[in-house]
C-alpha cells in the first residue's frame, strides 16, 4: 500500500485487471477485490476509446481497446474493465486520453448501469 501523491495523507492499494476475479470455473469478483470494495484504490490502464463514449466517466482496461459499437453494446470491451465515474464531468462525454494512465478513487464491486444502461461490475468512483 502506497501513499496517494494526491492526497498524501490517505492510503491507496494498488489493483491489478488480473486480480479482479477468482480463477476457477465461475466468474466471481475475488476476495482481494471484495475486501478492497469501498476502499481507495490505484489502478494502472489505458482508456477505452469508445465511439459512443459513456456520460460521466470512461472505462479502464489493461490494454488499449478500442471499441466500435454501432448499435452493438459493449461487447468489444473485455470483461475485466473498471468503469471509472467523474463527478466534475457528469452528464458530460470524457475526452479520450491515448496511453497508460494511473487513476485513484474509491472501488464500487456488484453489477450496476449507468444512465445510458450500460452495466459494471466495478467502478472506481473518482
Amino acid at each position: 500500500m502506497a501513499r496517494d501523491p494526491v492526497f498524501p495523507n490517505q492510503q491507496a492499494s494498488t489493483l491489478r485487471f488480473e486480480e479482479l476475479f477468482e480463477v476457477g470455473p465461475a466468474l466471481v469478483p475475488s476476495a482481494k477485490v471484495l475486501a478492497l470494495a469501498g476502499k481507495r484504490v490505484r489502478v494502472l490502464g489505458f482508456m477505452v476509446d469508445m465511439e459512443l463514449p459513456p456520460k460521466s466517466g470512461f472505462f479502464l482496461t489493461s490494454r488499449p481497446v478500442r471499441c466500435d459499437e454501432g448499435g452493438q453494446g459493449t461487447a468489444d470491451l473485455p470483461i475485466a474493465s473498471v468503469f471509472v465515474i467523474s463527478q466534475s464531468m457528469a452528464g458530460h462525454s470524457v475526452p479520450h486520453v491515448p496511453g497508460r494512465l494511473q487513476v485513484t478513487g474509491i472501488l464500487e464491486v456488484g453489477n450496476q448501469p449507468d444512465s445510458s444502461g450500460r452495466v459494471s461490475s466495478f467502478r472506481l468512483r473518482l
